[in-house]
C-alpha cells in the first residue's frame, strides 16, 4: 500500500517537472516589437524585388529571423544576439535590394539643347464620319418551359442573326 502511494506521487511529480521544463516562455514586448520590425524589413525587401535581386540574402534573412523568433520563445536562452543577427541580415538584404533596384531603373537623361518642334500642319477638312447602324436587339421569346421559339419571334431572331453576320 505504501509503495502504491509512493509510486503515484513520484509519477505525479515527474509529470509536473516535465510539463514545467518544456513550457515556452512569453516574449517581452520589446522582443516582439523588434522581431516584427525585422519581419517588416524582410517583407519590404520582398516587395521591392528581393527574389530577383538578392535571393541568397533573402533566404539568409528569413532563416535568421525564424531562428531568432524560435530562440526568443525558448525558456533557457538569451535571444538578444540572435535578434541582432537577424536585424543585421534584414538591413543588409534591404540595402542590397535597394541598390539592385536603383541599378535596374533606367537613367533619366536631360537633353542639353532643346530644339523646338515644328508646328503641326493645319488640320485638313475632316471627312464625314459614317453613322453606325443602330443595333437594337429585340427580345426573342420562347414558350413557357419550352426550348423552341415562338412563331412571332422567328423574324426577330433572323434580323439579329443577319446583323451579327454583317458585323
Amino acid at each position: 500500500m505504501k509503495n502504491r502511494y509512493l509510486f503515484g506521487s513520484m509519477t505525479l511529480l515527474l509529470a509536473v517537472l516535465l510539463a514545467a521544463g518544456c513550457a515556452k516562455r512569453q516574449m517581452t514586448k520589446s522582443q516582439t516589437d523588434i522581431l516584427d520590425a525585422v519581419g517588416a524589413k524582410i517583407a519590404k525587401a520582398e516587395q521591392m524585388g528581393a527574389r530577383e535581386c538578392a535571393p541568397r540574402e533573402l533566404a539568409y534573412a528569413r532563416a535568421e529571423y525564424d531562428h531568432a523568433r524560435h530562440e526568443a520563445n525558448e525558456n533557457w536562452e538569451n535571444a538578444q544576439p540572435y535578434i541582432r543577427k537577424a536585424n543585421k541580415a534584414a538591413d543588409d538584404l534591404l540595402e542590397k535590394t535597394r541598390l539592385c533596384m536603383e541599378a535596374k531603373r533606367p537613367k533619366l537623361t536631360v537633353p542639353t539643347e532643346t530644339v523646338p518642334a515644328p508646328p503641326p500642319p493645319p488640320p485638313s477638312e475632316a471627312a464625314p464620319v459614317p453613322t453606325p447602324e443602330t443595333s437594337a436587339f429585340e427580345n426573342i421569346h420562347f414558350d413557357f418551359d419550352k426550348s423552341f421559339i415562338r412563331e412571332d419571334a422567328k423574324p426577330v431572331l433572323a434580323a439579329v442573326a443577319d446583323y451579327l453576320k454583317k458585323n
